[in-house]
């Protein structure tokens, strides 16, 4: 058997230890039969390179608790088929608002069939995000639960009175509803709203976080905090004259 083994009449299975010098040099090409054939969940904390292990995989569930930036982002989805995902959890690096706008609007082309997309970043203006959400064309079709920095103590800003950003943004989320007709949960930071199937006096979306009882005024600003969370709201300013 030795002998038929040396002269190649007998074939050893290959294994994927085996294809590692190849990987090394970048060759992917014996990567995708051998490494973990049914994973279909995937989630690390560390280099953004470790997405590697699900490059051939139809993964419906990615979670990535290290950081990343826009650039790494984009390269997990040379790696990944975002088509295949329905549960997307990142934190992702950004410098601005605007920066986050484009990456979601990055990641809903991505993938169009997420059902839950959490993000965990910097601090964001969550009434840029609201209405960016109510304008069309759809923006993730299918999602049930858009969250962000739903976990995490950084404050979203929301930059007017509490009165007012909560009717401008039940408005966007009543608009967003039109394309996005699966909308559940929506959650910026300690403000959560959720859709309400019967329709009431007071609209199909409820939250109970903008209620003049949980404002704390601050240095300018107001503070709704929730244990170790908080938003900051615009202080309404009473300017009174001497007499």
């Amino acid at each position: 058997m030795a002998n038929a083994r040396s002269k190649g009449l007998v074939r050893s299975p290959s294994s994927f230890f085996d294809n590692i010098p190849r990987l090394l040099l970048g060759d992917p090409s014996s990567s995708c039969q051998y490494t973990l054939p049914r994973l279909r969940k995937l989630t690390f904390d560390g280099d953004v390179e470790l997405i590697k292990l699900g490059g051939c995989r139809p993964l419906t569930s990615l979670t990535m608790t290290s950081q990343v930036t826009a650039r790494e982002l984009g390269g997990v989805f040379e790696t990944i088929k975002g088509s295949y995902l329905r549960t997307l959890q990142i934190a992702i690096f950004t410098s601005t608002t605007k920066e986050l706008l484009y990456i979601l609007y990055g990641i809903s082309e991505e993938c169009p069939n997420l059902w839950t997309i959490e993000v965990t970043t910097g601090m964001f203006n969550a009434m840029e995000v609201s209405e960016m959400m109510s304008l069309p064309p759809s923006f993730f079709p299918v999602v049930r639960t858009v969250d962000v920095n739903g976990r995490d103590s950084r404050p979203p800003v929301f930059g007017t009175l509490p009165r007012v950003c909560h009717k401008k943004q039940r408005a966007d989320l009543e608009k967003a509803r039109v394309h996005m007709k699966y909308l559940e949960t929506v959650k910026f930071g300690a403000v959560h709203w959720h859709y309400r199937n019967s329709r009431v006096a007071d609209g199909p979306w409820e939250s109970d976080d903008f209620d003049e009882d949980h404002i704390i005024a601050s240095n300018g600003v107001r503070s709704y905090e929730r244990g170790n969370y908080s938003c900051l709201f615009l202080v309404e300013e009473k300017k009174t004259e001497d007499a």
